[in-house]
């Protein structure tokens, strides 16, 4: 299998990794602890339904309990929406994550896309909201987008869901770097899933609480019909016990969210001024990452450096020489800049 994401840290050598979007303040610190006390008690099986976890996150995220399915990350969740939808035609905007086009080509069914100005920094356009007919089964949306960092706004999102529901389509809304955002609770759609039955929307622990490697996910759907065909379909123990006491506590730590913002603010900020001083295009975040436009070689370079960085070649709508990196701590940036700067000189 080809490795179409970041995070290649195991085949090549390196030291800093801003190829992926993980908070850079790691997982929280009560999260880590009951995560490897959970090792102990790893010689029981987890709970299949996640009713502790699901508990949580209702209570967090202001939903029924009944409206949430935990996952093995959202990655999973979304090859089990096409799955058990049966999906044969789904559109997304491009660029967009690619694991969207996979699931539905796994399910037998067929991606298509509306390609975004760059000449209008990939902004969402009324023309994608048209796309959507009566063959779609299911819209796929990020936001912020991956890997542009381009919000979507609520005006936009209902027009988009209203159509969507006016043809019989699903409109999932993947939310994972939407947390990174200050004004995430306004511009959610958690709680809008009971007025939309069919918007599914997709929230992970992996980026905005850092734990890529324990595998944590959720969707939330207000459609019992949808819903229980995908318990039913997924495998029984699919969250680790690790996973779920992590998360569990995760939600609790409300200073680990404000120092995030606090960080991914200031950090986005100095990354973007001195991004525009070195390369072709930096284009505007709202996100813990940063598009921009550079020589072909900087991948390269940087990789001899120990930097990975994320080459954005293989999104659909991008091409050579376009590149994401992810919001580091400032000492972090700092090397990541001043080997740009080097690389320029040189």
């Amino acid at each position: 299998m080809n490795c179409f994401h970041g995070g290649d840290i195991y085949r090549n050598d390196v030291k800093y990794d801003f190829s992926v979007n993980t908070n850079p303040l790691g997982m929280p610190k009560k999260s880590a602890e009951v995560a490897r006390g959970a090792i102990e008690l790893s010689s029981r099986y987890p709970d299949p339904f996640c009713d502790v976890l699901c508990s949580a996150i209702a209570e967090n995220d202001g939903v029924k309990e009944e409206s949430i399915i935990a996952g093995n990350g959202t990655t999973q969740l979304i090859h089990l929406i096409c799955l058990c939808l049966g999906v044969k035609k789904a559109l997304a905007p491009a660029p967009c994550f690619y694991e969207y086009e996979r699931a539905v080509s796994i399910a037998g069914g067929k991606m298509h896309y509306h390609m975004l100005s760059e000449k209008n920094d990939f902004k969402p356009d009324e023309a994608f909201i048209d796309r959507v007919d009566g063959g779609t089964d299911i819209v796929f949306i990020c936001s912020p987008n991956n890997p542009t960092g381009r919000l979507y706004d609520r005006d936009y999102i209902e027009r988009l869901a209203k159509k969507c529901l006016e043809n019989n389509a699903y409109l999932c809304i993947d939310e994972c770097f939407l947390p990174f955002c200050e004004a995430d609770d306004s511009l959610t759609f958690k709680r809008d899933i009971y007025s939309y039955t069919n918007i599914i929307v997709l929230r992970a622990f992996t980026k905005i609480y850092s734990m890529a490697g324990l595998r944590l996910g959720y969707m939330l759907s207000s459609d019992g019909a949808l819903l229980g065909k995908i318990r039913n379909t997924m495998p029984l123990w699919s969250v680790s016990l690790p996973a779920q006491l992590a998360g569990t506590e995760a939600l609790k730590d409300k200073k680990y969210m404000s120092e995030t913002l606090k960080l991914i603010r200031h950090e986005r900020k100095y990354l973007s001024i001195e991004l525009k001083k070195l390369a072709y295009k930096v284009y505007e975040s709202s996100a813990n990452f940063i598009l921009f436009k550079a020589d072909e070689g900087l991948y390269d370079y940087m990789l001899k450096k120990g930097i990975l960085i994320r080459d954005c070649s293989d999104f659909t709508g991008l091409g050579k020489g376009y590149f994401r990196i992810a919001v580091k701590k400032h000492s972090e940036n700092e090397i990541f800049i001043d080997n740009f700067r080097k690389y320029k000189e040189e």
